[in-house]
């Protein structure tokens, strides 16, 4: 018994890693409880401004874009250059290059699923004029 590696200590209160855990706690159940009553808010109220409910659905959306961008900008992708070697303003560069190379990529695919959407409406179109086209010939002949 005497050879089994000691037994790790316990995490005293001065770690770093546990130090903000109540912060972190009470921030999740605010946030949990912001979403509870904006949808109790949407779904109780009956005369509800449509408008109004738009446009503060797509701020919702654009704010936990942006929270998730930036986590994704600031801790991996520069983070992930610095531990690759890279100096820091080299690392921010490169990080920022990729963000907007991923955002330009991305409007890319959108314009061709769109351009794909509406050539295949095209087609379907074509296909019942002709087919209208041959009822009518013949029909007429």
């Amino acid at each position: 018994m005497a050879d089994q590696p000691p037994a790790p200590a316990a995490p005293d209160a001065s770690d770093d890693s546990l130090a903000n855990v109540g912060l972190a706690f009470g921030l999740v159940c605010a946030a949990g409880a912001s979403t509870m009553i904006g949808a109790g808010i949407a779904f109780l109220v009956k005369s509800t401004n449509h408008m109004f409910m738009a446009g503060a659905l797509g701020l919702s959306a654009g704010v936990m874009l942006y929270v998730s961008f930036v986590e994704i900008f600031t801790t991996k992708a520069i983070d992930g250059f610095i531990e690759a070697g890279y100096p820091v303003n080299e690392a921010y560069q490169y990080g920022t290059l990729s963000f907007f190379g991923g955002m330009f990529i991305t409007w890319i695919l959108d314009l061709l699923c769109h351009g794909l959407i509406h050539l295949q409406a095209w087609f379907e179109e074509q296909i019942r004029e002709r087919r209208a086209a041959k009822k009518a010939a013949a029909l007429a002949g």
